[in-house]
């Protein structure tokens, strides 16, 4: 495997990551519905409704 694929595969985990982290914040402080959430971060709906019962699952008070 060449350096740049597992540059490329790295960068690949940190955008995910981000995305998850963008989805996280959303899901604390707004309304929007998985879909929307979804789109805004490119997730796909099923990935946005894990990480709210990951949400759910931590009590968070703001």
């Amino acid at each position: 495997m060449g350096h740049c694929k597992v540059i490329e595969d790295m960068l690949d985990e940190v955008r995910y990551n981000a995305k998850c982290e963008m989805a996280l914040n959303m899901l604390k402080i707004t309304n929007l519905s998985f879909a929307d959430i979804a789109e805004v971060t490119e997730l796909t709906v099923d990935e946005v409704e894990k990480i709210s019962k990951d949400v759910n699952k931590e009590k968070i008070y703001i």
